[in-house]
């Protein structure tokens, strides 16, 4: 490192070490030489929006592959082979989309790979072939994946510092890291949204994706409110199956679906103020495939609040909730995975509002921070349909056993790797067809939500 370099680093790592002495009631998942590495290499990070990202295919036999070129840099490719010297490799079909920001977004996908096998990979950034990266084609049976949420990097501060970007983002790289490590069998990474801070903001995204994990293990996140209102969204993650039926959709992206082990995963925008699109997407994605003994949710906001409130509601939102618990019981969901609330809880299993017996309503998780970036308290009285809640103020992770009909819940603090919440079996109740008169059921329950909620402003 030049002279320059390091008298420039000085100030910056001045500031750092304010910052952090005003969040010293947080615990951070990364150690001190962490964090001095990530803020040595912070100007390359910010700057460079070449960072590859995994996401997965429709299925066990797919892996999806996202990142940007600069319009100067020439042709995108990308090879995958099964050999790590890239000998005999296949030539990607890559598809070029210019930004707004006024960059290549390049997009590939991988097919006929065999599930639980190991492959390679190089793409050309600026305009030069990347060292091999590795990733291993997710498994057909016994699924294990991470979930976390809102890793909102530039939340725990002025996110016009860089010493804000930097505490975050290196939070987040460090949850994945020691995640993984732990459980090195993770083989798909869920995020509830809220990646970033501001949708705009390229060093934002920047700085999320520099996560190393996300180079070898599929990464599938949601839209959250911070992330829906712009492109950069759509722009850094290749998504399976997005849904095109919607007659509305975010400037972000849409929802989307994929398989994984017999397990169905459908990711829903819940910043779509239609309705009827979210479960219209649910509903197809049922219909693609019905053989999943597993179907689970995932979307940013909550529908079940961690206390009651005043008047006993359940509910975070009176319309839009009762509307999408309808269809969760309609469509057979067991688990339904979300985040926003910036603290950890699970509810028992729930059916038409009510606690239901294991197996016969959806359990409904939402995660904490994964990178430590905001906390928000916990209920001080948990509601009785909440069967664990808790705020460590450490990033949180949940690890997700699929199998034999039921998936397994551990949740651990990233700072300690203390279990918080652990050994949760929740059983998948037997999946039913969807009734033919599923588009009226949703219009009529639409309609009696739209009335009740009316009701309540008056």
């Amino acid at each position: 490192m030049n002279k320059t370099v390091r008298l420039c680093m000085v100030p910056l790592a001045l500031i750092l070490a304010f910052y952090l002495c005003f969040t010293s009631f947080a615990a951070p998942a990364y150690t001190p030489e962490e964090l001095e590495a990530w803020t040595a290499g912070w100007e390359t990070i910010k700057n460079d929006p070449g960072d590859m990202v995994l996401t997965p295919g429709t299925d066990e036999t797919q892996m999806r592959f996202a990142w940007q070129t600069r319009l100067r840099d020439g042709r995108s490719q990308l090879m995958v082979s099964s050999k790590p010297d890239m000998s005999d490799p296949q030539a990607l079909h890559v598809d070029k989309s210019l930004t707004l920001t006024g960059k290549w977004s390049n997009k590939a996908v991988a097919t006929g790979l065999s599930p639980g096998s190991d492959y390679y990979y190089s793409y050309t950034a600026g305009g030069v072939w990347t060292e091999p990266g590795r990733f291993m084609a997710i498994g057909s049976e016994g699924l294990k994946a991470l979930f976390l949420s809102d890793p909102q990097i530039g939340r725990s501060g002025d996110e016009s510092l860089d010493s804000v970007l930097i505490s975050d983002s290196c939070g987040f790289n460090a949850t994945l890291r020691k995640a993984l490590a732990a459980e090195p069998d993770i083989s798909l990474i869920l995020c509830a949204g809220d990646q970033v801070n501001t949708a705009t903001s390229e060093i934002e995204y920047n700085a999320l994706l520099e996560a190393k994990a996300l180079r070898h293990v599929p990464f599938a996140a949601a839209q959250g409110n911070h992330d829906f209102s712009y492109p950069i969204y759509t722009d850094r993650f290749n998504n399976p199956n997005p849904f095109k039926a919607y007659a509305t959709t975010s400037l972000g992206g849409r929802g989307y679906y994929f398989t994984a082990a017999g397990v169905l995963f459908v990711v829903l925008d819940s910043n779509n103020g239609l309705l009827y699109a979210n479960e219209a997407l649910l509903c197809a994605a049922v219909q693609a495939y019905p053989e999943c003994e597993t179907r689970v949710v995932m979307m940013h906001h909550p529908v079940y609040k961690a206390d009651s409130g005043p008047q006993g509601n359940l509910l975070t939102d009176d319309f839009n909730g009762a509307y999408l618990a309808r269809a969760f019981d309609r469509c057979g969901v067991d688990l339904v995975l979300t985040g926003h609330d910036h603290v950890y809880y699970r509810t028992v299993p729930m059916r038409g509002f009510k606690p239901a017996a294991d197996g016969e309503g959806a359990v409904y998780v939402s995660a904490g921070s994964g990178s430590g970036s905001k906390y928000s308290g916990a209920p001080e009285t948990a509601a009785p349909h909440i069967a664990f809640a808790a705020q460590s103020f450490a990033p949180m992770y949940s690890v997700l056993e699929f199998g034999g009909g039921a998936v397994t819940l551990n949740t651990y603090r990233a700072d300690t790797m203390e279990k918080v919440d652990g050994e949760i079996v929740i059983r998948c109740g037997e999946q039913a067809a969807l009734p033919d008169a599923g588009i009226l059921l949703a219009f009529v329950d639409a309609l009696r939500d739209l009335f009740a909620f009316a009701r309540g402003m008056f």
